[in-house]
């Protein structure tokens, strides 16, 4: 059967609603194609023409080792984020007996577009389990869909013609539904959560509210695509199959591509461009053959 490079983004699309889905879409596809997983806090023996990866949480690594002592690399680089609305710590709140979501913006989303659409709960969560380890799960709470209402026109009659500015703290807040005998916040939130996960401690999380709707193709001769997270899904799929999908292992060139998180938002974090994380992981194959500063440089 002939690969479908656009049914397969749209699969991809569909399972990367975060960050931290899309690097455990990756890191699934890397590992199928006999790529070897490493752990940063382990040491490492690569060995020349072999393949592997490295995750560390929304950003991932993949290469393929040269034959020979490396003298340059080809590097794709892309990033794994999107702009968003994340929920703040003890995010819900009870209002006129209704439970709503406090919610912050990641990067610049538009905000209008986030009005009225049906929107879930995505990401990662960090719990304690029975035997009181630490676990980071990943997250989609497609059972508990919710959106952001805005003013019906009877009560706004001048929407279309003086439409005001959005509050981002006042109404940016989903509503969670009715919420009966709702009293505690925090229970709430808890017992939505285990409906995925369960969990005895809940110790901390990064979640987003994501569109609900699958990717679509549209127009009347199927020649658009419309989803969430094309910024900057899209690219980060390129590298993915340019990679798995290259003439390897070179003689003297390091295959490459790297997917950062958080560049919506500066990179300057542990997961982000602006981190040791490339630099160490390409000081780390250079170690592998044994090369010194001076080559190391001129790679």
């Amino acid at each position: 059967m002939k690969f479908d490079a656009l049914k397969d983004l749209m699969a991809f699309l569909s399972q990367a609603p975060t960050a931290w889905h899309a690097t455990q879409q990756m890191g699934n596809r890397f590992a199928q194609q006999d790529f070897t997983p490493l752990y940063e806090e382990e040491k490492w023996d690569l060995k020349p023409e072999e393949s592997y990866f490295v995750q560390r949480g929304g950003s991932l690594c993949a290469f393929v080792m040269p034959k020979q002592t490396p003298q340059c690399a080809t590097i794709l680089a892309s990033h794994t984020d999107s702009p968003a609305l994340k929920l703040k710590p003890h995010p819900v709140f009870i209002e006129h007996s209704l439970p709503f979501l406090r919610v912050e913006t990641y990067g610049s989303p538009i905000l209008a577009t986030w009005l009225n659409r049906d929107l879930v709960i995505a990401g990662r969560v960090l719990i304690s389990n029975g035997d009181g380890e630490v676990e980071e799960k990943l997250v989609f709470l497609e059972s508990a869909p919710m959106l952001i209402p805005s003013l019906a026109i009877h009560l706004d009659r001048e929407t279309n013609e003086n439409p005001k500015k959005i509050d981002k703290q006042e109404q940016l807040c989903p509503l969670m539904g009715l919420g009966q005998g709702c009293h505690d916040p925090d229970a709430v939130f808890s017992a939505l959560l285990s409906r995925e996960v369960s969990h005895k401690t809940l110790l901390g999380f990064d979640l987003y509210l994501v569109p609900y709707e699958s990717p679509r193709i549209l127009g009347s001769d199927s020649s658009l695509l419309a989803s969430y997270r094309l910024d900057n899904l899209v690219s980060a799929h390129a590298a993915l199959l340019a990679l798995l999908g290259a003439q390897k292992p070179s003689k003297e060139t390091l295959q490459m591509a790297i997917f950062w998180n958080h560049e919506e938002i500066g990179s300057g974090t542990d997961e982000g461009a602006s981190s040791p994380f490339f630099l160490d992981i390409l000081k780390r194959i250079s170690l592998s053959y044994k090369m010194g500063e001076e080559d190391f440089l001129r790679m």
